[in-house]
């Protein structure tokens, strides 16, 4: 997994091509097997990515688990690019929760990217755990929400449902919206989680 090392961060380096096929692609499939996932043969890479981090294999393979969420987010959502910015962004996330801290502060001009990969981050955990994520984005207005960053949420889910479609039913996943478009939903027969937009007003 490696690539040009990380000017601002020490001992990180960026995937240059992260939808490329992996080198570890076949150690991936068989560490999985061995755990008891079923049919690994016949996965997309973004199956096996959300695969290898659902059943934390990475630690036995010996890489990093913002690398993996890396390749998994580029697969999942064609429309963002993982650019050494996104990928610094991704590592962020990482490394605060490792730190036990709760607030993650991104800085960057308007157009950087920001809202795109915050946007592609959440969808991408509510697909990867469905079953305990509980994400509340927050604004001053409804509006606001609407033309900002809920709008870019809502467009990267529909993006991710119409692209998985299959195959997300395949994994006995489904993505729906409610009528208020104020709440996005991921479950399978059992559990289901949610990202929510709340207004200040």
């Amino acid at each position: 997994m490696s690539g040009v090392n990380s000017l601002l961060i020490p001992d990180f380096q960026y995937l240059p091509t992260p939808r490329e096929v992996p080198e570890y692609l076949t150690e991936a499939k068989a560490l999985l097997a061995e755990v008891g996932v079923s049919n690994v043969g016949g996965f997309s890479m973004m199956r096996l990515e959300r695969s290898i981090l659902r059943n934390g294999v990475w630690q036995q393979m010996g890489t990093r688990v913002e690398q993996h969420f890396i390749r998994f987010l580029a697969h999942l959502v064609p429309s963002i690019e993982c650019d050494p910015w996104c990928q610094e962004r991704v590592w962020s996330f990482y490394d605060t929760r490792r730190r036990g801290r709760s607030i993650t502060n991104w800085h960057g001009s308007q157009n950087a990217g920001k809202t795109m990969t915050m946007a592609g981050m959440a969808n991408a955990h509510g697909v990867l755990w469905h079953d305990k994520t509980r994400q509340i984005v927050s604004g001053p207005i409804k509006e606001s929400g609407d033309s900002e960053i809920w709008g870019q949420m809502n467009s990267i889910f529909e993006e991710v449902s119409r692209e998985h479609k299959r195959e997300l039913a395949g994994m006995g996943l489904s993505m729906k919206q409610t009528e208020s478009k104020f709440a996005l939903r991921f479950s399978d027969i059992q559990r289901a989680g949610s990202i929510r937009f709340v207004a200040i007003d």
